[in-house]
């Protein structure tokens, strides 16, 4: 189970799950198929999960911009 997404982006409340998927593994569903167990809890105690079959699939390449312009 993933958790290092909040430290590197921040709380992303919604899209935790497919930020989750796009940072941790991109390579593996670029080369092909993962059975993945999705879990999501949100305010007012709603919840939803699911078992699925990830992939293949094409990311974008992230560009880093500095953080300091000068």
């Amino acid at each position: 189970m993933p958790s290092n997404i909040v430290e590197l982006y921040g709380n992303s409340s919604g899209v935790t799950i497919p930020i989750a998927i796009a940072h941790n593994l991109s390579e593996q569903l670029t080369a092909g198929t993962v059975n993945a167990c999705l879990a999501g809890f949100g305010v007012g105690l709603t919840w939803a999960s699911l078992l699925m079959k990830l992939g293949p699939l094409e990311f974008c390449r992230m560009i880093d911009y500095p953080s300091s312009i000068g």
